[in-house]
């Protein structure tokens, strides 16, 4: 039951088997498709780019952090999170 001028929220379910249009990245648009579609990724290619990500942005984020910790800030580091929806 709904109250006041509350709307139910809409479905997030994702089909993770579903094209990505182009131009389209789960659900923003960076770009005016052209009606294709991103080509297939192999599960292997998928965990690679993870990987390269993380190999690149974590030493950015750990320097981030060293230096609000410089400055006096309080700075929680979490280790053990990662993309539970990504399935191999």
């Amino acid at each position: 039951m709904l109250r006041g001028a509350a709307q139910k929220a809409p479905d997030l379910t994702l089909d993770l088997n579903a094209p990505i249009p182009n131009g389209q990245v789960w659900n923003m648009t960076y770009a005016p498709g052209d009606g294709g579609f991103m080509p297939a990724v192999t599960s292997e290619e998928l965990w690679g780019r993870l990987q390269s990500f993380l190999e690149q942005m974590l030493p950015v984020a750990e320097e981030a952090a060293q230096t609000a910790e410089y400055f006096g800030s309080c700075v929680e580091r979490v280790y053990d999170v990662g993309p539970s929806f990504i399935r191999s």
